[in-house]
């Protein structure tokens, strides 16, 4: 379980409130301090967003020239749930500032 970087409380980061509609970091409950994820958790996003529009491809490939295209569509998906589960895992909160940038 994620621990608050500014109260140490224990939260969950489905139950935190958003700062904002199109602002990615998010409110602890127990002490109002502004919390996202750390860069490394983003670059990783990144890279499982990358993987799933190659695993978009790879199944459009699949729908309209056939059989051919199977293992590489499967194999894309598996790599996309790896990097999804070990990204998980690997999650890490950091304090933010009121601007939205990491405080060092």
């Amino acid at each position: 379980m994620q621990t608050c970087p500014h109260c140490g409380a224990e939260i969950r980061i489905r139950e935190l409130r958003y700062r904002g509609l199109f602002d990615s970091s998010r409110i602890c409950l127990a002490c109002d301090g502004c919390v996202t994820v750390d860069t490394g958790t983003k670059y990783r996003q990144a890279l499982f967003i990358l993987v799933l529009l190659i695993a978009l491809l790879l199944t459009l490939l699949l729908y309209f020239l056939g059989a051919p295209w199977l293992v590489p569509a499967l194999t894309s998906y598996a790599v996309a749930g790896f990097i999804f589960y070990r990204g998980n895992r690997r999650l890490f909160l950091v304090p933010c500032q009121k601007g939205g940038t990491r405080e060092e």
